[in-house]
C-alpha cells in the first residue's frame, strides 16, 4: 500500500497535478540519507530504496528544476514549510532541494546499486537505473539552458 501511495504521488508530481514535494523529500531523505543497515528488517531498506527510485522514474525533472530555483538559497530557516527539510545523518548540506542533494542522492544510488549494500537484486537494479535518470535529467536540463 506504502509503494502505491508513493507511485500515485510521483505521478502526479510529475505531471505537475500535486504539490507532492514534501512527500518526495521525505522518501528520499529516508532512504538515502540515512543508513539503511540500522533498518530492522531488509525488506524494510528494499521497500524504501524502492519508494526513492519510484519518486525519481516519475518526479526527477520537477524535483531538479525545484533545485535550480533554489540556487544560492541555502540558509533556510526551519518555519519555511515549503522549503527547509531536515538531513539524514549521512547528508549535511543545506535543509533544501538544492544541487549539492541531488548529487548526494545520485552518489548514494550508485553506491546501493552495489553488491556489497546487501540489497535484493531488483533493488540494486532499480537504484542504477534512478542515478542513471537523474543523470540524464541533469543533462536535459544543461541543454535548455544553454539553448
Amino acid at each position: 500500500m506504502w509503494q502505491n501511495l508513493n507511485v500515485f504521488g510521483a505521478r502526479c508530481l510529475g505531471a505537475g497535478v500535486l504539490f507532492a514535494y514534501p512527500q518526495a523529500t521525505n522518501a528520499l531523505r529516508l532512504a538515502l540519507e540515512n543508513e539503511l543497515s540500522s533498518t530492522p528488517k531488509s525488506e524494510i531498506a528494499d521497500c524504501r530504496v524502492q519508494a526513492a527510485c519510484t519518486w525519481v522514474f516519475h518526479a526527477s525533472k520537477p524535483l531538479l528544476w525545484w533545485a535550480k530555483e533554489n540556487i544560492g538559497y541555502t540558509d533556510v530557516p526551519a518555519n519555511d514549510t515549503a522549503n527547509h527539510f531536515k538531513q539524514g545523518p549521512l547528508y549535511d548540506g543545506s535543509a533544501t532541494m538544492c544541487f549539492e542533494r541531488w548529487h548526494f542522492w545520485i552518489g548514494r544510488f550508485e553506491n546501493l546499486a552495489k553488491e556489497r549494500s546487501g540489497l535484493s537484486n531488483h533493488t540494486r537494479q532499480l537504484a542504477a537505473g534512478a542515478a542513471h535518470t537523474m543523470k540524464a535529467a541533469e543533462g536535459h536540463l544543461a541543454s535548455i539552458l544553454s539553448a
